[in-house]
């Protein structure tokens, strides 16, 4: 019959896998936690900085239309003038 000092090595290996496994999986949580927050963060982030970018592109859009039509009013009477004088 096995006395309880022949289990104590295997207890205490039990208890040290036990212990390494409940932290590893605790750790894991801890982790996934950290990584979720830091993702709704980045998409949070991700999304202002697409609508700036957005609106800025639409004004862009419509400040280079206005230049083109200035550019446009501009040399049209200029060749005009050119065709008059040749």
């Amino acid at each position: 019959m096995m006395t309880l000092q022949d289990w104590s090595p295997a207890i205490e290996i039990i208890g040290v896998v036990l212990a390494i496994l409940t932290a590893q999986w605790r750790l894991s949580n801890w982790l996934t936690k950290q990584f979720d927050s830091i993702k709704a963060l980045v998409f949070s982030i991700e999304s202002k900085v697409l609508d700036k970018l957005e609106y800025h592109e639409r004004h862009d859009d419509q400040r280079f239309s206005e230049l083109h039509d200035r550019l446009w009013q501009l040399s049209l009477p200029k060749t005009f003038k050119n065709k008059e004088e040749n």
